[in-house]
Protein backbone atom coordinates (compact mmCIF):
# COMPACT_ATOMS: atom_id res chain seq x y z
CA UNK A 1 0.00 0.00 0.00
CA UNK A 2 0.79 3.43 -0.74
CA UNK A 3 0.79 6.48 0.75
CA UNK A 4 0.43 9.62 -0.86
CA UNK A 5 3.13 12.11 -0.36
CA UNK A 6 2.58 15.04 1.71
CA UNK A 7 4.64 18.09 0.52
CA UNK A 8 4.47 21.12 2.48
CA UNK A 9 5.50 24.24 0.81
CA UNK A 10 6.97 26.07 4.20
CA UNK A 11 8.62 23.77 6.00
CA UNK A 12 10.49 26.32 8.29
CA UNK A 13 7.00 28.22 8.62
CA UNK A 14 5.89 24.79 9.86
CA UNK A 15 8.29 23.58 12.15
CA UNK A 16 8.15 27.87 13.66
CA UNK A 17 4.38 27.60 13.96
CA UNK A 18 4.39 24.16 16.30
CA UNK A 19 7.26 25.26 18.37
CA UNK A 20 5.72 28.18 19.08
CA UNK A 21 2.46 26.20 19.93
CA UNK A 22 4.84 23.94 22.28
CA UNK A 23 6.70 26.70 24.02
CA UNK A 24 3.21 28.64 24.78
CA UNK A 25 1.56 25.44 25.98
CA UNK A 26 4.89 24.81 28.47
CA UNK A 27 4.47 28.39 29.67
CA UNK A 28 1.18 28.37 30.29
CA UNK A 29 1.83 24.85 32.13
CA UNK A 30 4.02 26.64 34.41
CA UNK A 31 2.37 29.16 35.06
CA UNK A 32 -1.11 27.58 35.83
CA UNK A 33 -2.55 28.14 39.29
CA UNK A 34 -2.15 25.32 41.67
CA UNK A 35 -5.32 26.08 43.01
CA UNK A 36 -7.11 24.45 39.93
CA UNK A 37 -5.28 21.19 40.15
CA UNK A 38 -7.50 18.63 42.21
CA UNK A 39 -6.10 17.03 45.47
CA UNK A 40 -4.77 14.12 44.29
CA UNK A 41 -2.94 13.06 47.71
CA UNK A 42 -4.29 9.51 49.21
CA UNK A 43 -6.42 9.63 52.65
CA UNK A 44 -3.29 7.58 54.73
CA UNK A 45 -0.83 7.50 56.88
CA UNK A 46 1.34 5.74 58.40
CA UNK A 47 2.86 5.77 62.08
CA UNK A 48 6.18 3.93 63.80
CA UNK A 49 6.12 2.95 67.46
CA UNK A 50 9.53 2.13 69.18
CA UNK A 51 9.63 0.30 72.73
CA UNK A 52 12.54 0.78 74.84
CA UNK A 53 13.14 -2.90 75.90
CA UNK A 54 12.38 -5.87 73.50
CA UNK A 55 9.17 -7.67 74.15
CA UNK A 56 8.18 -10.78 72.82
CA UNK A 57 6.25 -10.51 70.16
CA UNK A 58 2.78 -11.98 71.82
CA UNK A 59 3.65 -9.57 74.83
CA UNK A 60 4.21 -6.85 72.23
CA UNK A 61 0.90 -7.27 70.68
CA UNK A 62 -1.19 -7.63 74.07
CA UNK A 63 0.27 -5.09 76.00
CA UNK A 64 1.00 -2.69 72.75
CA UNK A 65 -0.48 -2.88 69.70
CA UNK A 66 -4.28 -4.00 70.58
CA UNK A 67 -4.66 -0.84 73.01
CA UNK A 68 -2.90 1.44 70.14
CA UNK A 69 -5.35 -0.73 67.16
CA UNK A 70 -8.34 0.45 69.38
CA UNK A 71 -7.19 3.95 70.01
CA UNK A 72 -6.54 4.44 66.33
CA UNK A 73 -9.98 3.02 65.15
CA UNK A 74 -11.87 5.22 67.38
CA UNK A 75 -10.81 8.41 64.90
CA UNK A 76 -13.24 9.64 63.22
CA UNK A 77 -13.18 8.98 59.12
CA UNK A 78 -10.76 5.74 59.92
CA UNK A 79 -11.46 2.68 57.42
CA UNK A 80 -8.56 0.11 57.94
CA UNK A 81 -5.75 -0.35 60.15
CA UNK A 82 -2.65 -2.81 59.27
CA UNK A 83 -0.52 -3.04 62.10
CA UNK A 84 3.27 -5.05 62.46
CA UNK A 85 5.13 -5.50 65.02
CA UNK A 86 8.21 -7.21 66.43
CA UNK A 87 10.29 -7.02 69.71
CA UNK A 88 10.60 -3.27 69.88
CA UNK A 89 8.70 -1.91 67.28
CA UNK A 90 5.69 -1.55 65.64
CA UNK A 91 4.54 0.26 62.52
CA UNK A 92 0.64 0.99 61.77
CA UNK A 93 -0.75 2.08 58.57
CA UNK A 94 -3.83 3.96 58.66
CA UNK A 95 -6.35 4.49 55.75
CA UNK A 96 -8.75 6.73 55.96
CA UNK A 97 -12.45 7.62 54.40
CA UNK A 98 -11.93 9.69 51.17
CA UNK A 99 -12.28 13.19 52.17
CA UNK A 100 -10.72 12.96 55.83
CA UNK A 101 -8.37 15.81 56.26
CA UNK A 102 -4.86 13.36 57.25
CA UNK A 103 -3.60 16.83 58.89
CA UNK A 104 -5.94 17.14 61.43
CA UNK A 105 -5.65 13.24 62.43
CA UNK A 106 -2.59 12.91 62.63
CA UNK A 107 -2.42 15.50 65.14
CA UNK A 108 -5.34 14.08 67.02
CA UNK A 109 -3.28 10.51 66.87
CA UNK A 110 -0.30 12.00 68.47
CA UNK A 111 -2.05 13.40 71.12
CA UNK A 112 -3.85 10.03 71.54
CA UNK A 113 -0.05 7.98 71.50
CA UNK A 114 0.98 10.75 74.23
CA UNK A 115 -1.87 9.82 76.37
CA UNK A 116 -0.54 6.58 76.21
Amino acid sequence: MNLPEIAVKRPIATVMLFAAVVVLGLVSFTRLPIQFLPDISPPAMGSFLFYRRPLGTEEMERRIMIPIESMIAQLPGVKRIYGNGSTNRCFFFIEFNFGTNVRYRSVELQEELDRF
